[in-house]
């Protein structure tokens, strides 16, 4: 028990005293003393007898009314905490007694008789008590219970809010919710801050009890959040480990950094026993360790991996273990950049020559793998199996091409010589384009009026076998310029073939039944020494995209195909039961440049709609990748220049604009 301040009024006496009175006193409690029934840390402020009147209960209906034992007196309590009643005698066997919380008042009343004043308190379980006054200030006491019992009533009101955002915090914490917990131990934070200040009007000794109160909760509070601190800890500490794993090297650093500061954080706020202290600076120490050699892992894995580049017993194995090892010298320069502590080592000068010295592997590998893709393109030439040949130039030219690209960035004085091979390669692929379309054209023979006819049908199946040849080659056309028939080309490896004969667009006539036309690539169909007029070609090229593939079907249409418009984006489908049952999506390309993309969006289209075969018509200038792209992919380019010749040919010149009529 506390001891009240002078401004309460205690008898003393009858806190601690007991016995029976005699004739001219009132006596005390029969059994133990008053001081027995509070707790250590309660501090009575009033302590007031009742003489003979004793106390009246009335709970649910009844009332009950306990008088003193001959020689003893009803005595009544007011503490920081509650109102304690007790009845000397009150029961057979010993003292009566009774309590009610501060928290559980509801009301209080006084009733004045002629001589005495009655205390009236209405609980919140229904109950009421009455109880006479003597020698005490009346007044006070009603005051001090309608303040300090709505305080209690707040309080822990607020109390109850308090702990139930710390239950959440736990839960956030269990599922490793680390901000949900946070921000709920924040409520819980603003909830307890709100409760202190419930007491500001009221005395040292009023609140006491309230503060006591408030103080089981605020450890509870702290404890929560050191759990959630330590937990936290931990989770960053595996995040890390598993980012370190993951090379995220400025990841995993500064979550070991968040998780150090959540252990200094429970070792410097919160009062730890020296061995959960020394505990926590062993974690401290461990995440300091982890932090060392996570400086030096940057550097250590672009060694290792120039260590596996060397080792490596193929170019393509190499090439990739020494792009593997730029990524990373790069990624220790960028590590720092911005700022101002340095975290992982390294000298920056050290790490840049070592970029260096592994870009000029990499050109090196790239240009031994570009030598290799074209000696094996010449050979399949030779072999006469195009497709495989074609996928051999194609390789070659992406290893030249990302070559450029890196020099461009790292070794700009490498990039003439890189861009002198890209030509050389480039005229390399127009030779073999150029002879593997004679070459086929020889094997089948120039077909020309009805004797061709016949000896194309009397040839049978040996005309279609090279056929599927050519049809496996007829794209690589698209790789060259139109006037690209020039003999400056570098040596393929194929005997150069002579023949004055042309693929024929005409239709063919066989016998006197009808006619047929070509199943060849479309842009082969026109001759390839025609000169279409410029005011054509210029005409096309002033389409729009609409206007593009309205002529688009317009040709087909002529050709003998049955052609349906699509809309968005423009283009057509067509089909055709003969010579062969075919069906062909045609998109087109007016703005811009012709890309990579727009092959690939064609190939979507055709592929799913099922076609046969893909036609990207343009009258804008292609890429040079979207060209091999469209060989990779199986997709034919016609230009504008290719466009005008068909129209000519099969005088379509008056669908153009006006002007070219």
């Amino acid at each position: 028990m506390k001891p009240g301040g002078d401004q309460w009024q205690v008898d003393d006496e009858l806190l601690t005293e007991t016995g029976r009175g005699g004739l001219f006193t009132d006596g005390y409690l029969k059994g133990r003393a008053l001081i027995s029934y509070l707790d250590a840390e309660e501090t009575p402020l009033f302590v007031f007898g009742s003489g003979k009147r004793g106390i009246t209960r009335e709970r649910s209906g009844e009332t009950e009314r306990v008088v003193p034992g001959s020689g003893y007196r009803a005595i009544t309590a007011i503490t920081d905490r509650r109102v304690q009643f007790v009845v000397g005698g009150g029961r057979e066997d010993g003292d009566w007694d009774q309590s009610v919380r501060l928290s559980d008042i509801d009301r209080v009343t006084v009733d004045s008789g002629l001589i005495r004043e009655q205390l009236t308190i209405d609980a919140n379980d229904g109950s009421t008590y009455h109880v006479y006054l003597r020698d005490i200030d009346t007044e006070r006491v009603v005051s001090f219970l309608e303040e300090v019992s709505w305080a209690w009533i707040e309080v822990e009101e607020l109390l109850d809010d308090a702990r139930k955002h710390l239950v959440d915090a736990s839960q956030s914490e269990k599922s490793h919710e680390y901000d949900a917990a946070k921000d709920a131990i924040a409520r819980a934070r603003q909830t307890l801050d709100k409760a202190a200040g419930e007491t500001d009007n009221l005395t040292s000794e009023a609140s006491s009890g309230i503060h006591d109160r408030i103080d089981h909760v605020e450890r509870r509070y702290r404890e929560t959040k050191r759990r959630v601190h330590a937990s936290r800890a931990t989770h960053l500490v595996d995040e890390a480990e598993r980012q370190w794993r993951a090379d995220q090297f400025e990841r995993a650093y500064e979550q070991f950094r968040a998780a150090r500061e959540e252990y200094c954080t429970i070792l410097d706020i919160y009062g730890l026993d020296p061995d959960k202290a020394d505990a926590m600076r062993e974690r401290i120490a461990h995440v300091d360790g982890n932090l060392e050699h996570l400086s030096k892992a940057p550097l250590r894995s672009a060694n290792q991996a120039c260590s596996r580049a060397r080792d490596a017993s193929t170019p393509e194995d190499k090439l990739e273990h020494w792009k593997d090892a730029l990524e990373r010298y790069r990624c220790v320069i960028e590590l720092d950049w911005g700022h101002e502590q340095k975290r992982f080592e390294g000298d920056l000068d050290l790490v840049r020559d070592r970029v260096v010295g592994v870009v000029e592997e990499i050109l090196a590998t790239r240009r031994e793998l570009t030598d290799d893709r074209v000696e094996r393109a010449e050979q399949l030439l030779e072999a006469n199996d195009y497709t495989s040949a074609r996928t051999a130039y194609v390789e070659a030219m992406d290893h030249l091409e990302a070559a450029t690209n890196l020099a461009r960035e790292f070794d700009p004085e490498a990039v003439p010589e890189l861009q002198d091979r890209l030509e050389t390669l480039d005229e390399r692929i127009r030779e073999a384009t150029t002879a593997v379309s004679l070459a086929t054209e020889n094997e089948t023979g120039p077909e020309t009026g009805a004797e061709s006819g016949e000896e194309s049908a009397s040839a049978g199946g040996s005309g279609d076998s090279t056929g599927t040849d050519y049809d496996d080659f007829d794209n690589w056309v698209t790789l060259a310029d139109d006037d690209g028939s020039d003999d400056q080309s570098q040596p393929t490896g194929l005997d150069p073939i002579e023949s004055d004969e042309q693929p024929q667009f005409d239709d063919r006539i066989e016998g006197d039944e009808g006619t047929e036309r070509e199943d060849d690539s479309f842009r082969e169909r026109v001759v390839e020494d025609s000169d279409p007029d410029d005011a054509v070609v210029e005409a096309i090229e002033t389409l729009d995209a609409l206007e593009l593939s309205d002529l688009v079907e317009t040709i087909w249409s002529t050709l003998g195909w049955s052609t349906t418009g699509i809309e968005d984006p423009p283009g057509v489908r067509a089909n055709r039961e003969s010579p062969m049952a075919e069906e062909l999506v045609l998109g087109v390309v007016a703005d811009g440049t012709a890309t990579e993309g727009d092959i690939a969006n064609l190939v979507d289209r055709r592929d799913a709609g099922e076609a046969d075969r893909g036609v990207l018509v343009t009258n804008v200038t292609a890429a040079p990748s979207a060209a091999r792209h469209a060989i990779a992919a199986d997709v034919e380019l016609i230009d504008s220049e290719s466009l005008a010749g068909i129209v000519e040919r099969e005088s379509l010149t008056d669908r153009l604009p006006d002007a070219t009529v």
